[in-house]
């Protein structure tokens, strides 16, 4: 098993982010292939897929407990055994304070060495800073208090270590779970990041701007929005090394707003891209990179039929296509299209009527989910074709058409 799990004897104090309570597993996944963790060699199944079925083998293990799972069955959250946290603890050696820092996990707990650095009242020396952080690859914070005091702690420690050279090799920056954290102008010279989450998004101070990354809440002047946006776009372009990507741009009403981007072709190392708004420039399409293994588009609404824009997608495995993502009224998945796609979720299309699938089209799906496209009455013909298909769920379609063809489809499910 080619996994290396990040262990306290490489960093100063405890990095035991799944110790005390449930990480979502998605979330463990994707840190895992952001910080190198998953070393494939040249198999070609993608490093995130490698790294759930690591995860399995050691839930297997009783190395790592599984805390809730999903209504399918697959794991939705996990957690550390405490016997075998109270032995990686015991286990720790003594000389780790004498060690290079390079993860940081804030879990509010008062005996790590970052705590008072992140949360304290107290002034921070820069040559303290350089001791501490100056190497340090991953920043991970648990902190879910309610409130503007955890974004605003991240946004003061963030800004002050950026300011004396700290952090600059930052790899995985995580604060999904930090309510609306806010994010310094300086962030821009982290280069190097591949990963950044958060549940509430990133946040910017460029003008009022609040949240890159994950999700954007804008100020009332549309206007500053729209300059606000660049800015996050020509970020993103310097990301060489991003490998997960996710942007949901709302207005401070909550509304879906709108989304900059730029060409991806060159970040040929990112696998999954989610994005939530309307896109500014649909044709960014087609200028995704051939490494995209996970895509989702919310409330895109594009004009010109997606899936003739992404069929030739060589790595594609899961295409979710969400409510507003696509306004049109057809769909057609041509011969040979998506040779590697086995998920597919049309969800909420209200102007979608027909789909089209041709012979040959879609040869390895093996699920399939149609949810509320209240206009498309029958289920494409060509579907009899597609015999990979494992799944077909049906949730609030028009059935009463679709019931005359259903025989021809022994695997759906309706809902």
């Amino acid at each position: 098993m080619s996994l290396k799990l990040s262990g306290s004897t490489q960093a100063r104090g405890k990095d035991l982010s799944i110790a005390d309570f449930g990480i979502p597993a998605r979330r463990l996944v994707v840190l895992w292939v952001a910080a190198g963790l998953v070393y494939h060699g040249e198999e070609e199944e993608p490093p995130e897929l490698m790294a759930e079925r690591y995860l399995t083998e050691l839930i297997d293990m009783n190395m790592v407990q599984v805390a809730q799972r999903k209504s399918n069955g697959r794991v939705k959250s996990c957690r550390l055994p405490n016997p075998l946290r109270q032995f990686l603890l015991n286990a720790a050696p003594s000389t780790i304070s004498n060690s290079r820092m390079l993860q940081v996990a804030d879990r509010l707990d008062r005996d790590d060495i970052w705590h008072n650095h992140i949360h304290g009242n107290n002034t921070i020396d820069s040559a303290s800073l350089k001791d501490n952080y100056e190497d340090v690859f991953s920043f991970l914070s648990f902190d879910a208090r309610e409130g503007s005091k955890p974004g605003q702690d991240i946004y003061n420690f963030l800004n002050l270590c950026i300011l004396t050279d700290c952090l600059l090799l930052l790899l995985v920056l995580d604060l999904e779970g930090v309510f609306k954290p806010k994010l310094p102008e300086n962030i821009a010279r982290l280069t190097r990041l591949r990963r950044g989450s958060s549940s509430e998004g990133w946040s910017r101070q460029i003008g009022q701007y609040q949240k890159i990354g994950d999700s954007m809440s804008m100020s009332p002047k549309q206007e500053a929005m729209e300059s606000q946006l660049d800015a996050v776009a020509d970020w993103i372009m310097k990301l060489d090394c991003l490998q997960s990507l996710r942007l949901k741009s709302r207005d401070e009403e909550g509304q879906p707003w709108n989304i900059h981007l730029k060409s991806l072709e060159n970040h040929t190392n990112l696998t999954d891209l989610y994005l939530l708004g309307s896109l500014s420039n649909p044709s960014i399409l087609s200028q995704f990179p051939p490494s995209l293994a996970e895509l989702v588009l919310s409330h895109s609404k594009l004009q010109d039929d997606p899936l003739e824009i992404l069929k030739d997608l060589p790595n594609l495995r899961s295409l979710s296509l969400l409510a507003e993502s696509y306004v049109g009224k057809k769909m057609i998945c041509y011969s040979q299209s998506f040779p590697q796609l086995y998920i597919l979720k049309v969800w909420k299309l209200e102007q979608l009527e027909e789909w089209d699938i041709e012979p040959e089209a879609l040869p390895c799906l093996r699920q399939l989910e149609l949810r509320c496209c209240q206009c498309m009455i029958k289920l494409p013909d060509g579907l009899k074709h597609v015999n990979s298909l494992l799944d077909l769920k049906l949730t609030n379609m028009p059935m009463e058409p679709m019931l005359r063809r259903i025989r021809l489809h022994p695997i759906v499910k309706s809902t």
